[in-house]
């Protein structure tokens, strides 16, 4: 399966592979570990800055060379899944912490809060990445907890509206992506592939196609990445998916199944696991196997 290889456009996705140094070493040295209470949330490195949650409740920076604690703060009762999302927005630079009872914007030298939104997905799951686009940030997850936010710098942003059941856009397992004033993404509570008015939090259609979900497959999902005009939609069945999306429907060009779901989630096999893009290819995994495929002309 081959196609012209442009840009890409991710939430988090910084790093190609000709960037990295490879070298063969007989032995790794840890330079420095920390314990703070337990398992450790997804880490966002930005100049030179680790940023996690712990176990402990708290979010952590800490010096990527030494491993000093820079800072804690928002001791919560949980850390949530959502990795720790750098934005920017009237010059004013902000790390955003989605915990499961609050989207948060910290100071990230310093770990002072700007601002806090309630915002509770369902079972304390707060996963996906809150979405900019200009002004505006998108934040969806389990339980009809979806919203579309005006920034105000460091001040508490207003909430524009918040999404109703069957009618907004509600990811948890894979970040949407924003195209004008338009959102596209897979929904949990129907298992469809869907596409929504940011200016209103209305659907304007809404498909299965992409992911050949059954009618009650809940959890549907597929990973969005925009390449040039068109997107790249890998499926909970392994497949990749060449497709327009626009505010008037889903057109699929082409499609390859990359490899088996060999997970289980819902009665259903799936392979729930973000592909990555490097070398003009497409990297997925499942539970027994690294595929690598050609998206070269």
């Amino acid at each position: 399966m081959d196609f012209g290889f442009g840009e890409l456009e991710t939430a988090e996705f910084d790093v190609e592979l000709e960037d990295l140094e490879v070298k063969r070493v007989k032995k790794f040295e840890r330079l420095w570990k920390i314990g703070q209470g337990g398992s450790i949330s997804y880490t966002k490195i930005h100049e030179g800055v680790s940023y996690f949650g712990a176990a402990d409740r708290n979010f952590y920076a800490v010096d990527i060379e030494t491993g000093k604690e820079l800072w804690r703060s928002l001791d919560n009762e949980e850390t949530g899944y959502c990795p720790p999302t750098m934005i920017t927005h009237n010059g004013v630079k902000q790390l955003l912490i989605w915990h499961p009872t609050a989207l948060n914007s910290l100071n990230p030298k310093t770990g002072e809060v700007y601002w806090s939104v309630p915002l509770k997905p369902g079972y304390n799951m707060s996963v996906t990445v809150p979405r900019q686009q200009g002004d505006n940030l998108y934040v969806s997850g389990i339980g009809d907890e979806a919203a579309w936010i005006k920034l105000d710098g460091k001040s508490t942003p207003e909430i524009i509206w918040k999404g109703k059941t069957r009618e907004a856009l509600f990811c948890c397992n894979s970040t949407p992506f924003i195209v004008g004033d338009t959102i596209y993404g897979s929904d949990i509570q129907s298992g469809d592939f869907v596409a929504v008015n940011l200016k209103d939090g209305k659907r304007l259609w809404a498909s299965k196609e992409v992911t050949q979900a059954g009618r009650r497959d809940r959890h549907a999902t597929a990973f969005v990445v925009k390449h040039n005009d068109r997107f790249f939609l890998f499926t909970e069945k392994g497949d990749l998916v060449l497709a327009d999306l626009s505010p008037e429907g889903y057109k699929e060009i082409s499609r390859f199944h990359v490899l088996e779901p060999t997970n289980e989630a819902f009665g259903r096999p799936v392979v729930w696991s973000h592909p990555a893009f490097a070398n003009q290819s497409l990297f997925a995994r499942n539970d027994k196997e690294l595929v690598r495929v050609s998206l070269k002309k």
